[in-house]
């Protein structure tokens, strides 16, 4: 990219005008409108002065190398937000698997003296979901507005502060839930419930095998020699293995919070194998019709 079409790309950035960037310059306006159309090029001094203001490198402010760099932030806000739709989900699963087993009526509420005086019913505790919900609307708009202005180092920091901010705040639900709901658990249901935990984990976990989410992702997928060597053949089997396990592990959720005998435990932990039979047919299938 041209010097002058870059200097005007990172002034538009930043929503400055040529007087602003002029008036941080210590320049005139219309040295700046020579820059831009080309006609005059600053000193290495000015050039070393522009590269503090935009807080960019030499090269990314010449539109080099560090531009291609710059480009991958959005790639990666949109892994962090799709983390964080997974993580909401995972907390939402949690609850509602652990007031499940809850007492039917247990304390909603203490006074300033530790004593109970109010009894509610465990259903209550799913208002958190709400919580979580606002939390996580809260999160994926705040973070929306500042990538489309990620532009410096600080917006970037606000970012990641913002992130972190919201997952706290989904953290410190969760943890009040159980500080005050999990001594009223029912007897014998940590193992339902901990069935249950391993089926959100892996619906979330499932999710970045998507294709739109994580392309060719190194840790997820169903990657042989033909899938990673195929870009179609990646997509369709690795969409069609994401909705196969995630499926597969809402009805393990499903069954598990309503049926806790050990012998139909053992017949829904065989969904996943179940799952990975038909993704491997469907896998062959897609191998002979590409090729």
């Amino acid at each position: 990219m041209e010097f002058q079409k870059r200097i005007k790309e990172l002034r538009t950035q930043h929503q400055w005008t040529q007087e602003d960037l002029a008036e941080k310059l210590n320049v005139t306006r219309q040295t700046i409108s020579k820059w831009e159309q080309g006609i005059n090029e600053p000193d290495i001094t000015t050039l070393q002065r522009l590269c503090e203001i935009f807080e960019v490198s030499f090269d990314a402010l010449l539109g080099k190398e560090e531009q291609i760099k710059e480009d991958k932030f959005p790639y990666i806000a949109k892994i962090c937000n799709v983390v964080s739709i997974s993580f909401c989900i995972f907390l939402c699963f949690v609850l509602f698997i652990f007031t499940r087993y809850l007492n039917d009526k247990i304390p909603m509420h203490y006074n300033w003296a530790g004593e109970i005086d109010r009894i509610g019913s465990k259903w209550e505790w799913l208002l958190l979901l709400i919580y979580f919900v606002i939390i996580l609307g809260t999160d994926l708009v705040c973070c929306h507005v500042i990538v489309d202005k990620a532009i410096t180092n600080s917006s970037k920091a606000g970012f990641w502060v913002t992130k972190i901010c919201c997952w706290l705040s989904q953290i410190i639900g969760i943890g009040i839930f159980f500080g005050f709901a999990s001594k009223f658990l029912k007897p014998d249901t940590w193992y339902p419930i901990t069935n249950g935990i391993v089926y959100s984990f892996l619906f979330c976990i499932m999710i970045f095998m998507h294709p739109s989410i994580v392309k060719r992702n190194r840790f997820f997928g169903f990657r042989t020699a033909f899938t990673c060597s195929n870009e179609i053949a990646w997509n369709k089997n690795n969409r069609f293995a994401c909705y196969v396990f995630c499926i597969n592990s809402i009805v393990a959720i499903i069954v598990q919070m309503f049926v806790n005998q050990f012998w139909y435990n053992y017949c829904i932990s065989n969904l996943i194998i179940i799952g990975v039979i038909i993704v491997v047919i469907y896998y062959f299938n897609i191998k002979h019709k590409l090729k």
